[in-house]
């Protein structure tokens, strides 16, 4: 490293900045044209440093290749453990010390080599939606399905206005009666989804999601679905689909219709979460 004086520290120069020209010189040694690609892959390990997926889960869930998975971390493993071939599908590749993820997740430290928190979160969005879409119950894609179940709704969540239409349009093609009752109830990231996705409103969300009035049958045919909504405020939660409520008792249901190329019917059971119940470490 030219830039440190024999025992390692850039004279003159405060530690953090030495670190931050440290990592630039690193990322700066990518090749152009794989650059785009060491990002997507490291927007996983910033963002998600304790998802459980090893290095075989990452490609395919990212729709890459082992090869170039690999090439896009060459020059990185200073600071990135990359698994040797033949532990790709056990072992997970993770960053060695936080400092490298605080760099590119602040644009004023990193520059050009800042990692945009909406480009993963849109990532991780889409490519959930298509892994939950195409669940064929192959036992190998366990760990995928679990990660998108995870994470994807919130990711849905949590991107900026500019990004949401093209998501919207995303979501209009999906097929929701292909989800299957694992991808909705991994955490509370699907009943929060539901939330936000009609808090948009019917022109921001182009119809997606409506409140339907019917009511729950028992034998209910493959359109629609029961879900179980644990919440700390139940009120609060109910509010926001229907504000002109103000008394019911619990366990409350709202009754929704979610899709536009295919709808599924959503029967929605709202629940006092128990705090000493394990889901409350989940659910908001």
């Amino acid at each position: 490293m030219g830039f440190l004086d024999g025992g390692g520290i850039l004279r003159g120069v405060n530690p953090s900045r030495t670190l931050d020209l440290f990592y630039r010189q690193i990322l700066s040694g990518v090749p152009t044209d794989i650059f785009p690609t060491t990002m997507r892959i490291l927007g996983l390990f910033v963002f998600y440093p304790h998802a459980v997926l090893s290095a075989s889960d990452q490609v395919r869930f990212l729709n890459l290749d082992q090869a170039t998975f690999c090439q896009s971390l060459l020059n990185l493993h200073s600071v990135v453990y990359v698994p040797p071939m033949d532990e790709l599908h056990t072992a997970r590749p993770r960053i060695y010390h936080t400092s490298f993820s605080d760099f590119l997740k602040d644009s004023s430290r990193s520059g050009k080599f800042w990692l945009n928190p909406d480009s993963v979160m849109n990532e991780v969005a889409l490519q959930s939606l298509h892994w939950m879409e195409n669940d064929d119950g192959s036992p190998s894609r366990k760990a995928i399905l679990k990660f998108s179940a995870h994470n994807g709704w919130d990711a849905c969540r949590q991107l900026s206005n500019d990004l949401i239409p093209d998501l919207i349009n995303r979501l209009e093609r999906v097929d929701f009666c292909r989800l299957k009752y694992a991808h909705i109830t991994q955490g509370p990231g699907f009943v929060r989804f539901l939330q936000w996705l009609y808090s948009l409103g019917s022109i921001r969300n182009k119809s997606l999601i409506s409140i339907r009035q019917e009511t729950y049958q028992e034998q209910a045919p493959p359109n629609k679905m029961r879900v179980e909504c644990h919440v700390r405020s139940p009120h609060n939660y109910i509010a926001s689909f229907i504000p002109e409520v103000s008394t019911y008792e619990l366990p409350f249901t709202l009754h929704l219709r979610l899709g536009k190329a295919v709808q599924v019917d959503i029967s929605l059971e709202v629940k006092k979460l128990d705090l000493a119940s394990p889901r409350a470490a989940w659910y908001c």
